[in-house]
């Protein structure tokens, strides 16, 4: 016991309170982590979709009478006018990932990098699914799917 006179705290009580403090923090550490991670993912997959309905959206509109699609790099997608992607096209709109995310597998009929939609309806013969993941952590990701009608999912 303490008398009156031995104010103050102990060694003990100090590592007892470092201690609970560093558990605290480390879990609140963790906690933003995952919600970083998370945030990064989905905007990214929301850049994607973005793009993708932009391109689907001028060419129903019959912009410049033209078609429009969306061509997929490791680190962005770019909207471009006409039926094939030049990256020297004046028109190219850039649409740019989180630099922790990346993008994975592409699975698009016909094969190929990108996706051009037709014009009045805004279908697309390059209908298939993109996916973005988490370049530390490949099992976090996030698909897109794009349907024969041009409608995109994600």
């Amino acid at each position: 016991m303490r008398n009156k006179k031995e104010a103050g705290i102990t060694i003990v009580e100090t590592i007892i309170y470092t201690a609970i403090m560093v558990i605290v923090v480390s879990m609140t550490f963790q906690a933003f982590s995952s919600f970083r991670d998370n945030q990064a993912i989905e905007k990214s997959a929301s850049q994607m979709v973005t793009a993708l309905r932009r391109a689907q959206t001028m060419t129903t509109s019959s912009k410049n009478a033209s078609q429009y699609g969306v061509y997929f790099l490791s680190n962005k997608v770019i909207v471009f006018r006409g039926v094939q992607y030049s990256s020297s096209g004046s028109e190219n709109e850039s649409f740019s990932f989180d630099p922790a995310v990346s993008l994975g597998t592409t699975t698009f009929n016909g094969g190929g990098s990108s996706i051009v939609f037709k014009r009045i309806t805004g279908a697309t013969d390059n209908f298939g699914t993109s996916t973005v993941y988490l370049k530390n952590n490949i099992s976090k990701f996030r698909s897109i799917f794009v349907n024969p009608s041009g409608f995109v999912q994600y």
